[in-house]
């Protein structure tokens, strides 16, 4: 394991792995960084700018880095030149989803947690659409959360058993889950 310290005035969000490469956003500095896989050493730097001026998630499809600021909207950045190739807007049959976080893309869908709330959304990364909702109530209520802060924040494939791996923000253990949708949106 490796770890890549940031200067105290930056708080990191959310990272991906493309070609031999980390990508990360960071909260409210506006900046992003690209380091080396294998050394960590930072090779790039870039700026972007959303909605809410902030980086909050962060994964990738075949082309672009997909990104989420809070809003309804992930912005798709081409992975060379970092700039935003195009904004997507999430909705479902009540209107625009906001407080998109945390995400992960597999096979057209992106995947969210909703912050704030034991939710995850699939999205159809054409259209915007959310075609899935997935309660994680059991494993908000079976974990270590104390205070308002320690939410769900973190979802990943296993890619060796296609399983959902779900975190939160201060707590100590992954849970593998089965992903099986609660409701259709």
């Amino acid at each position: 394991l490796q770890e890549k310290s940031m200067d105290k005035d930056i708080f990191g969000e959310g990272i991906t792995i493309v070609n031999d490469k980390i990508y990360q956003v960071t909260y409210k500095s506006g900046t992003g960084f690209v380091y080396d896989l294998e050394t960590f050493n930072e090779i790039d730097r870039f700026m972007y700018s959303t909605e809410t001026g902030e980086g909050w998630g962060l994964t990738h499809n075949d082309s672009c880095l997909i990104m989420s600021d809070g809003s309804s909207y992930l912005y798709f950045l081409d992975p060379v030149s970092l700039e935003e190739e195009k904004r997507l807007l999430v909705f479902d049959q009540k209107g625009n989803l906001d407080k998109l976080n945390e995400l992960e893309y597999r096979d057209g869908k992106i995947y969210a947690n909703i912050y704030t709330q034991p939710f995850i959304v699939a999205i159809d990364a054409s259209s915007g659409r959310v075609t899935d909702i997935y309660s994680a109530m059991g494993i908000v209520d079976r974990s270590e959360a104390n205070t308002d802060m320690d939410v769900l924040n973190g979802i990943a494939f296993n890619p060796a058993t296609g399983n959902l791996l779900v975190t939160g923000k201060y707590w100590s253990k992954i849970y593998e889950v089965r992903p099986i949708a609660e409701k259709k949106s």
